[in-house]
């Protein structure tokens, strides 16, 4: 009766410690997910930057002379007697931020992105930039979902 005993509490503590490392497993991998989805999210960024140097050439070359002349640039508005408004963010304000209002600002700004850059490949009249417009937009598309899944996954709503 006591060898009856000892092998169940043996068996016992089988399977409790097979149920907590099966538990370190799944957060395991919940962190290698959540990791390597964030890599995907940054590898993207760095692609769509890199489209948006080559859209930009063929914008500028699009619109002609004098914005297609070498070294053209635009004049600025003085900042202080217009309101326009700014996508930079002072970098003490951005490090005091949680990361889900981090991944809640990007998410806003390229949603707000995509609408310009979508309305921007309707009026055009260029064939080639309009394509390469609603191809940036495929990538603006899926770094969104990206943010998406990275939020879900942090459980950021």
């Amino acid at each position: 009766m006591h060898r009856w005993k000892v092998d169940q509490v043996a068996v016992l503590l089988l399977l409790l410690a097979a149920v907590g490392f099966a538990q370190v497993l799944d957060r395991t991998l919940v962190l290698s997910h959540e990791r390597s989805s964030i890599e995907r999210t940054y590898e993207l960024t760095k692609y769509l930057d890199h489209q948006l140097k080559e859209i930009r050439d063929t914008y500028l070359s699009y619109l002609g002379p004098p914005f297609s002349d070498p070294g053209f640039s635009p004049p600025r508005p003085n900042s202080s007697s217009l309101s326009v408004p700014s996508a930079a963010t002072r970098v003490d304000l951005w490090r005091g931020l949680e990361n889900g209002a981090r991944l809640a600002q990007n998410q806003r700004a390229y949603s707000i992105l995509l609408c310009a850059v979508r309305e921007l490949a309707r009026s055009t009249l260029c064939p080639y930039l309009q394509s390469s417009l609603m191809h940036f937009c495929s990538g603006l598309s899926g770094l969104l979902g990206s943010i998406s899944g990275l939020m879900n996954a942090l459980g950021y709503t």
